[in-house]
């Protein structure tokens, strides 16, 4: 048999969806590349600008890094 005859089915048929083995957090990042959904979403904690900072905070304060780089709560709001 030929390699691009599979028992007489077209070949579009036989193809496979690129976009069947993508994860939800793919087919959303494309979602937002070309234009049909808007970016929009919250940071649910803080990035602490060191180390030293995550150290320095105390553990059963959330989000108590002093002088994060990036705050609770930054995003885009659209």
């Amino acid at each position: 048999m030929h390699p691009f005859q599979d028992a007489g089915r077209p070949v579009d048929e036989r193809a496979e969806d690129p976009f069947s083995r993508m994860t939800p957090e793919e087919k959303a990042a494309l979602g937002v590349a070309f234009g049909r959904a808007r970016p929009e979403g919250r940071l649910p904690f803080e990035l602490a600008h060191s180390m030293a900072a995550v150290g320095a905070a105390r553990p059963d304060v959330p989000n108590g890094t002093e002088a994060p780089v990036v705050p609770y709560g930054h995003g885009l709001t659209l």
